[in-house]
C-alpha cells in the first residue's frame, strides 16, 4: 500500500462501516428484557438511542441525563413517544424499574451512591445491566 498511511486506511474503513462502542450492546440489552415490562430506566442515556428502543417494548420510559445538550437530544429524538421522558436525576425516578441500564456512564458518577439509587430503584426480580 503505497502513499497511504495506516491510520488514513482505518479512517477509509470506519468511513464505510460506523461503529459505535455504547450502540455495540443494544442489541444485547433487547434480548434480555426482563418479563415484566411495566417501567425502564436509562441512566446517562445521552443522545436517546437506548432510550427510544426500550420505548417500544415498555410502557413508561425515564432517561437520566445531566447534559443540557443531550437532554434536548433524547427529548428530540423521542419526540413521538409520550410515555418517554427525561430527567437530570436518578433520584427523580420513581422506584420499582422493571429494567435499568447503565451504558458507559457509571464512571461519570460517584459509583457507590449511584450503585445505592439503582438498588432502591429495582423493582423485585427487575434486572440492571451496567457496562461501563
Amino acid at each position: 500500500m503505497r502513499g497511504i498511511t495506516l491510520r488514513r486506511l482505518l479512517d477509509r474503513i470506519n468511513d464505510r462501516h460506523l461503529w459505535d462502542h455504547n450502540e455495540a450492546f443494544y442489541p444485547w440489552i433487547l434480548n434480555h428484557l426482563p418479563e415484566k415490562r411495566r417501567f425502564a430506566i436509562d441512566v446517562g442515556c445521552g443522545r436517546g438511542e437506548l432510550l427510544m428502543l426500550l420505548g417500544q417494548h415498555f410502557p413508561q420510559v425515564i432517561g437520566v441525563e445531566i447534559d443540557p445538550a443531550m437532554i434536548l437530544a433524547s427529548q428530540q429524538r423521542c419526540a413521538g413517544y409520550s410515555h418517554v421522558k427525561v430527567t437530570g436525576s436518578l433520584e427523580n425516578c420513581a422506584p420499582q424499574s422493571d429494567l435499568i441500564t447503565m451504558v458507559a456512564s457509571l464512571h461519570h458518577m460517584e459509583i457507590e451512591e449511584t450503585l445505592e439509587h439503582v438498588v432502591d430503584k429495582l423493582a423485585p426480580g427487575g434486572n440492571s445491566f451496567v457496562w461501563d
